[in-house]
């Protein structure tokens, strides 16, 4: 199996441990500097974003100041690796 297949893989099973977690970041991070494919870090990153946005307890695009301050967070991370996408998130905030 490919580390793609088994990142793939390990992403859609979830993680049961700690130990699950550090192996799936130490083989993206390997899988990353080899290939220099951030989709799995893109992915993690929207879907962070995604929680917040349709999370029933948020009224989106009103956040309080902590809500706002982890998603534009998460916006900045995703800059690194897809600033048109992260220009979308920022303007579904509606501060972009």
């Amino acid at each position: 199996m490919t580390v793609y297949y088994q990142l793939e893989n390990m992403l859609v099973s979830g993680f049961k441990s700690k130990d699950e977690y550090k192996l799936y970041i130490e083989l993206k991070k390997n899988y990353e500097a080899e290939t220099q494919d951030y989709s799995f870090s893109i992915r993690e990153i929207t879907n962070q974003l995604e929680v917040i946005i349709e999370n029933r307890d948020n009224v989106f695009p009103y956040l309080d100041d902590v809500l706002v301050l982890e998603y534009t967070t998460l916006i900045e991370k995703l800059k690194e690796y897809d600033g048109k996408l992260a220009e979308k998130y920022m303007r579904r905030l509606d501060i972009g």
